[in-house]
């Protein structure tokens, strides 16, 4: 095949699937469906989804979030603070997410962290200088350990068992296709030590079970998941995949296959929409996390 069939191949999918887009109904776009861009209005929404995972079985615990504390540690992650700061209105609910994991994992001076999907983050340079063993792992490096830096599938690092004291994902685990979320729950449990901690944040419940892709994302290679309907994006990301869970795929996919050692709990953060307030023109969407503890 030439360049000029290939590049004609290549035009003749994207223009089908954005006609697709146009021809989808409101209701399969990500702006009907994501509730999340709208913590605030659909607050109630959240709070009857935490009812509804709780119904099933499933520990929630509230989690409260102290403005002013956000703020202090803000100040003493300013590693944090300037490389999302250019992240505009994003800027508050990604430092959110990484005092979320700081404070749910603990990891202290010695502790051994990986933050999985990490690509350009600065969050393990920030723990190293702070005396935690931090390591960035991400399918994108270059494989094998080089140093700090970690280039493997996070469903199959490589790593030696019991090898961390705490893994943590932001804004990363809704990313995970196919059977990936399942998979790096079992490899959380090989390379956890006894006591070791797993934290996502976020992690997206919904009213409803989405796969969220979009249209300039060739749809041959995204799987959908079983039950799952497809959300267009139509927004300026071009993701390929997002999985929002309902409370029953969540239990489905997630919390009935957790591996016999670890035991999870899903966090409720209620102060997500007096966050919003006393931060005006910034979107937090952090309303839940899960976080799960191997058995010592």
């Amino acid at each position: 095949m030439n360049a000029a069939m290939s590049e004609a191949m290549s035009e003749d999918w994207l223009a089908r699937q954005l006609e697709e887009f146009a021809a989808s109904p409101a209701r399969l776009r990500q702006s009907a469906r994501d509730h999340a861009q709208d913590p605030v209005g659909n607050f109630a929404l959240f709070q009857a989804v935490r009812a509804q995972v709780q119904a099933l079985g499933v520990p929630v615990e509230d989690r409260r979030l102290d403005a002013a504390e956000l703020v202090r540690w803000m100040a003493d992650w300013p590693e944090l603070t300037e490389f999302y700061r250019p992240y505009g209105g994003f800027m508050a609910e990604k430092c959110l997410e990484h005092f979320i994991t700081t404070r749910e994992a603990a990891p202290k001076p010695g502790d051994v962290l990986v933050d999985v999907a990490a690509a350009g983050s600065p969050y393990a340079g920030a723990l190293e200088r702070r005396g935690v063993a931090a390591y960035r792992l991400d399918l994108s490096y270059p494989p094998g350990v080089s140093g700090r830096r970690i280039g493997a599938d996070a469903t199959a690092t490589g790593l030696p068992e019991a090898f961390a004291d705490a893994l943590t994902l932001h804004c990363a685990y809704e990313c995970f296709m196919g059977d990936a979320d399942t998979g790096l729950l079992a490899e959380a449990a090989r390379i956890l030590k006894p006591g070791g901690r797993l934290v996502i944040a976020p992690l997206y419940l919904e009213d409803g079970f989405i796969n969220i892709t979009s249209p300039r994302c060739d749809q041959s290679l995204v799987a959908i998941d079983p039950g799952a309907e497809r959300v267009w994006r139509d927004d300026p990301w071009e993701e390929p995949f997002a999985r929002h869970y309902s409370a029953a795929a969540f239990v489905e996919r997630v919390w009935s296959r957790l591996p016999a050692c670890l035991s999870g709990q899903v966090l409720f953060f209620p102060d997500i929409p007096a966050l919003m307030r006393t931060n005006p023109g910034q979107l937090i969407y952090c309303l839940f996390a899960l976080r799960c503890v191997k058995a010592g």
